[in-house]
């Protein structure tokens, strides 16, 4: 498969990444009381930074040439510039920046919750989805609508987790933005499960109101 080698690439960062965590025991004393991940919901930087990577994932243009490149053992700068605009940015310097942007925030809510990001579990992650997004679905009806946007936003704090194991990499390296991509990557499949799973509900919605219509019309006599 296309994405095995991203995925891989992906673990290892990760296992790396427990690896180095568990190499530096040495207890920081913390300053300040830290908040209570209930209050993630409501930040505005965790909800911002929700809806920036479900917006990117719009802006994607080609991933199936991301996942090309993705394979390469080396990336030259015309190929790492390409890998930019078919995630939808301007080169390889704007995709840089939004990662180092987002590294920034992700840092800042790591340091002042009561536990990182990557270190909720991820029952609670998906409830914090749901929560989420119920503040974003007041105004929409359609239950299958409503249950594709509760799964995006599951989809989008996932990748924020694995966007988390990546700050382990320098994201001005090409390690970096190959990991950040990778998880940009596997974001759109999931993204795209979302879109066909809420598309079948709409589907057999449509046939539950069409049995029901034809059982009252037999009721009826019609």
């Amino acid at each position: 498969m296309k994405l095995i080698k991203i995925i891989t690439n992906v673990v290892i960062l990760v296992f790396s990444f427990l690896i180095f965590s568990c190499s530096n025991d040495e207890k920081v004393e913390n300053i300040g009381e830290k908040k209570n991940i209930e209050l993630l919901k409501t930040d505005d930087r965790f909800v911002n930074l929700l809806n920036s990577n479900i917006k990117l994932i719009k802006n994607v243009k080609n991933v199936k040439r991301v996942n090309e490149i993705l394979e390469k053992d080396n990336l030259s700068d015309s190929e790492l510039n390409e890998l930019a605009k078919c995630l939808g940015f301007s080169d390889i310097t704007s995709y840089r920046q939004y990662i180092i942007d987002e590294k920034k925030v992700l840092s800042e809510l790591n340091s002042e919750y009561e536990m990182s990001l990557n270190e909720i579990p991820q029952e609670k992650l998906d409830e914090l989805a749901i929560q989420t997004s119920a503040l974003q679905t007041r105004s929409v009806n359609n239950y299958c609508e409503m249950k594709r946007i509760n799964c995006l936003e599951k989809a989008a704090i996932t990748a924020l987790i694995e966007h988390t194991f990546c700050l382990l990499t320098d994201s001005t390296l090409v390690v970096g933005v190959i990991c950040h991509a990778g998880v940009t990557s596997m974001q759109v499949l999931e993204n795209e499960g979302c879109n066909i799973d809420a598309g079948e509900c709409n589907r057999q919605r449509e046939i539950e109101m069409h049995n029901n219509y034809d059982y009252f019309d037999k009721r009826k006599g019609y």
